[in-house]
């Protein structure tokens, strides 16, 4: 497992972190294998995810915030591949 962790201090409401993603030869290691996003503690359960071969999409993760710190995850679970999370599109837009 590989991931790219930030925290983020958030005010209570809904977000969704997002970004443009893309997949090559990305094997899954478990149920939430492959590439995806979530918050810390957060499970994608095979969804929200890609996996194999995979052009660029955008993937996205929807959660509440209690008010509090909130650890974002861009995340390869997967024994074998290459994922790439485009830099520019990774972001947090607060839904509610």
């Amino acid at each position: 497992v590989a991931s790219l962790r930030t925290t983020v201090l958030l005010p209570k409401g809904k977000y969704v972190f997002e970004s443009q993603c893309r997949a090559a030869g990305v094997v899954p290691a478990d149920a939430e294998g492959g590439v995806g996003l979530r918050i810390s503690g957060g499970t994608r359960k095979g969804v929200n995810g890609l996996a194999g071969n995979a052009e660029w999409q955008k993937l996205g993760f929807e959660f509440d915030s209690s008010g509090a710190e909130t650890v974002l995850v861009a995340e390869l679970r997967a024994p074998k591949g290459e994922v790439w999370f485009q830099v520019e599109s990774l972001q947090l837009v607060k839904v509610k």
